[in-house]
Formats: structure tokens, C-alpha cells, sequence
């Protein structure tokens, strides 16, 4: 009965990471503006992927996934526009109240991106401190805000850049 109920599980995870996938496909197509840049451009760089908790079950890149950065001084004020207490928020866990309005999106997003085919990504942003966040975008209108973001993590950008790979599972999302 144990083992029926681990399978259960998987198959939610890989059908809730297929449909996050699935709507930022949607949105890397007609969605908010996306930056794409080359790799070797300063920035944060790096690739996301699911987290398999089971070991017969390799971890997999996930394409098309809408990936943005706001400002991390900039970060309580998004969530109190959003209505998500600070407190609530326990990084690098998952985010399923947050939802990132349009007016939200203008005022703190300072860049986004889709990742690929591999699951890489490239945000152009300047050197400091950022707040890295993946999300899916309304499910009634997959080109339009508001996107539901499933995660975040803190990181720290150089004036080389950084590389921050990312891995989402049942952790929520988590920097490896």
C-alpha cells in the first residue's frame, strides 16, 4: 500500500511539472516581454530542472518555464503588493499563494526569460542581489498575467555574472 502511494505521488509531481511547463511554453510564445540573451553574457545563467525523489526516476530539464528576477530590496514590497505577508514566505520553499499581477510585473520585474529545450535560461541583469523566481502564467489565459509563481531562491550577482542552477520538486524550489 506504500509503494502505491509513492507512485501516486510521482505521478502528481510529473503532472504538475508537465503543466507548469506546458503554460510557460505558452507564455514564452505571447507572454511578457522575455530577454534572451547568450550564455556568456553577464548576468545569472544557469539551468532548471525537476528534482526526482525517486531513484529509478532521473531528474529532467524543464523548457519553456517563465523565469524572472526582482530586485531582492525590492521583494517585500512585491509580496505586500500582492498581498503575501513577508512572514509567510519561508525561501527557498514553494510560493503557491503568490500571484504576480501586470501591475506587479511592470513595477518589480527587472528581467525575465523562458528556458530552453535543455531547461537553460539567461536573465540580463546588473551586479547585486536578486530574487530568482519560477513561475506558470494564468491557466485561463496562458498569454496574460498573472503569473503564479511556484518558487523563488536569493542569489547574489557578480560583475562576471552567476551561474544558479535550479532544481523544483517536492522541496519547492531549491539552488543546487
Amino acid at each position: 500500500m506504500r509503494q502505491f502511494a509513492w507512485v501516486v505521488l510521482v505521478l502528481v509531481v510529473v503532472s504538475v511539472l508537465s503543466a507548469i511547463g506546458a503554460y510557460a511554453a505558452c507564455a514564452s510564445q505571447a507572454g511578457p516581454a522575455t530577454v534572451a540573451r547568450e550564455a556568456d553574457v553577464p548576468g545569472i545563467s544557469g539551468q532548471v530542472t525537476s528534482l526526482s525523489d525517486v531513484a529509478t526516476i532521473p531528474d529532467v530539464p524543464l523548457p519553456g518555464l517563465l523565469v524572472f528576477a526582482v530586485p531582492a530590496d525590492q521583494f517585500p514590497a512585491l509580496l505586500a503588493a500582492e498581498g503575501v505577508p513577508a512572514d509567510a514566505i519561508n525561501f527557498p520553499e514553494t510560493l503557491g499563494q503568490l500571484n504576480v499581477s501586470a501591475a506587479s510585473w511592470q513595477q518589480y520585474v527587472v528581467a525575465s526569460g523562458s528556458s530552453d529545450g535543455a531547461g537553460s535560461y539567461h536573465l540580463d541583469v546588473a551586479p547585486g542581489a536578486y530574487h530568482v523566481c519560477i513561475a506558470n502564467l494564468s491557466d485561463r489565459d496562458p498569454s496574460r498575467l498573472p503569473a503564479s509563481v511556484a518558487g523563488c531562491t536569493r542569489v547574489d550577482v557578480g560583475a562576471d555574472g552567476t551561474r544558479l542552477d535550479l532544481q523544483w520538486g517536492l522541496q519547492g524550489l531549491v539552488p543546487r
